[in-house]
């Protein structure tokens, strides 16, 4: 039974002001949770300004999804995440997963506001998941794409790759929190050949991480050098036949391919990457001359819709696409070989 007062919360926008029924009990932050999966480990405790917050940041995400004026949802989304800066949240997904967070990168202020991180490639992901045998996550940050590919694919192999050590123990984190078992891991970073690189970490957009240059966000770098190994040795006792591959490498993806053989490509169904002229350029590759190599040919070329939907595009039309956007997802289908 909700109380009768009602406390003025002024929270999305400078000028709007919405009342809010209070309760010492947490049923009106239970039932958001439940209903948008945005369940929150802290939202039972006590009524306090703890919970207050809690509850503002339930309300403020149904406005950052729902709300259709998109000045409204940005400003909902940036006091979203400025409140809860430094938190750590466990979330629930809208694909049925739960993950841990710490509010500040931007991957995980996302996946904390919308319950979803790159809509579009989800539902690719989700799609293509049921019919793989494995996906092969390259720069698995803390899990996300893992982690969605288990909850449709219990069965699937599963190898999560990335050479920053925190985001490993992340993803493990997040894989163990949903029950997931029979996953691999790799410290390292995936490359052309065997080798050891410099990785550019910024203090505080982790996901920006970089080998193939010194990213210009996020704060105070931190650089360590780590391990690189093609994915044709990591991957050489795998018996995958319709694989899954995800590649985000941050301008390193050149490199990832190279590691990859005739071989092995047959073993991948598809190929989810991200596409970055810009990342890509700086790294001191040409955009065009990554679908050169032999083995891309007897794959058709696709660029992911943030509806799910995959465009065919020829690799020669991607920098136009992906032009206005800075970067664009593209999905790989083997059509031969």
């Amino acid at each position: 039974m909700f109380m009768d007062t009602l406390f003025p919360v002024s929270f999305f926008h400078e000028s709007t002001t919405l009342f809010l029924p209070f309760s010492k009990s947490p049923p009106v932050s239970f039932i958001l949770s439940q209903r948008e999966g945005l369940l929150e480990s802290d939202y039972s405790l006590p009524y306090s300004f703890r919970t207050m917050v809690s509850l503002m940041s339930q309300i403020c995400r149904l406005c950052v999804r729902y709300v259709p004026m998109s000045a409204l949802r940005q400003s909902a989304f940036r006091k979203l995440c400025r409140w809860n800066q430094g938190r750590n949240v466990m979330v629930g997904t809208q694909h049925g997963f739960r993950m841990r967070l710490e509010i500040g990168d931007n991957v995980e202020n996302l996946i904390f506001a919308y319950g979803t991180f790159e809509r579009g490639t989800s539902i690719a992901l989700r799609h293509l998941a049921p019919d793989r045998d494995a996906l092969v996550d390259v720069g698995c940050n803390i899990g996300y794409f893992s982690c969605l590919f288990r909850a449709v694919n219990p069965r699937g192999t599963l190898f999560c790759i990335d050479p920053n050590e925190a985001m490993i123990r992340r993803t493990v984190e997040n894989l163990q929190l949903n029950g997931t078992e029979g996953f691999q891991t790799f410290t390292l970073a995936a490359g052309g050949e065997a080798s050891r690189a410099m990785l550019h970490i910024p203090a505080e957009r982790h996901s920006l991480a970089s080998l193939a240059y010194a990213p210009a966000k996020g704060g105070r770098l931190r650089t360590t050098e780590v391990d690189v190994a093609p994915l044709r040795a990591l991957l050489a006792d795998s018996s995958f036949q319709s694989g899954l591959l995800k590649v985000d490498a941050e301008g390193f993806e050149g490199e990832v391919f190279r590691g990859i053989d005739a071989a092995l490509a047959r073993r991948f169904a598809n190929i989810i990457f991200e596409y970055s002229p810009s990342n890509l350029t700086r790294a001191g590759v040409d955009p065009a001359a990554l679908f050169q190599l032999d083995w891309l040919r007897n794959f058709a070329v696709a660029w992911i819709e943030e509806d799910g939907r995959a465009l065919p595009a020829l690799p020669e039309e991607l920098p136009a696409i992906a032009g206005p956007r800075g970067g664009v997802n593209l999905l790989l289908t083997r059509i031969a070989g």
